[in-house]
């Protein structure tokens, strides 16, 4: 008779293990759990955002998460900044619903206008000059990630590609890109070279190939240009170009052999 009773009680406990899985299953298929809303307070630069998820159904309590590994009873997550998360709410019966949020940034309000003065070949003359307006205190400036001064005029510049940053006493910052360039132009510094001592008669004026008395032949032909005024076998014998000379030939080149 006990050996019965052993029997029916250990079958009741399976059959109730069973059901029991078996209504966890059936109740995250048919939850009413939902993300009902989402809402946040931008990224500043002076300040963080926040994000605030609104929920429904499901049975409680709640916990959240932004990251889908580390959950918290609060609804609310501050001190973030800006990005996508992936928001997951899971309610007491183990149910789980996720939805894709962007948090977004604050636009900073500093405006910047570059103005550059070009570089000498023979020397590093270059100018940057940052016109900024906006922002919160005193803006300060950096030129490729050198330590932020007040001025805003950066000297001494070789040619080249540089980075501006310009910070606000809040620390928000706005950069962009800014080229140097080479103070060397095509009709005003080379074809004057070129038309006194190559495009001259008996030589490249038409009577040898090419016809440098023409700009656009020179632009085709400019790293020749530069390779023997180089090595000085460019212009003809008896006449001869400065060491000036074959370096602005050489700057305009290297810069591109800019129509300009």
């Amino acid at each position: 008779m006990k050996r019965i009773v052993h029997v029916l009680l250990l079958s009741a406990v399976i059959t109730s293990c069973v059901n029991h899985s078996e209504e966890d299953l059936i109740s995250c298929s048919s939850s009413n759990l939902a993300i009902d809303n989402i809402t946040s307070e931008k990224s500043g630069c002076g300040s963080p955002g926040s994000i605030t998820i609104e929920v429904s159904g499901g049975e409680e309590p709640y916990s959240f998460s932004i990251d889908e590994q580390n959950f918290q009873s609060s609804a609310v997550f501050n001190d973030l900044v800006a990005g996508d998360f992936l928001i997951s709410v899971t309610d007491a019966l183990g149910c789980t619903v996720t939805e894709n949020h962007t948090l977004l940034s604050e636009e900073s309000s500093i405006s910047l206008s570059i103005q550059t003065e070009n570089s000498d070949c023979s020397s590093d003359t270059g100018i940057i000059v940052v016109n900024a307006s906006g922002g919160s205190g005193v803006l300060t400036f950096s030129l490729d990630n050198s330590s932020f001064q007040e001025s805003n005029t950066f000297t001494d510049l070789a040619v080249g590609d540089y980075s501006i940053v310009a910070r606000d006493g809040e620390g928000c910052e706005v950069s962009t890109a800014v080229t140097v360039g080479i103070d060397v132009g095509l009709i005003a510094d080379i074809m004057p070279i070129i038309a006194s001592n190559c495009a001259i008669s008996g030589c490249h004026n038409g009577s040898i190939s090419p016809n440098l008395s023409n700009s656009s032949n020179v632009i085709a032909s400019s790293a020749r240009v530069k390779a023997r005024t180089q090595a000085r076998t460019m212009p003809p014998s008896g006449r001869s170009i400065s060491g000036e000379q074959i370096d602005l030939i050489a700057c305009w080149v290297d810069d591109g052999a800019k129509n300009n």
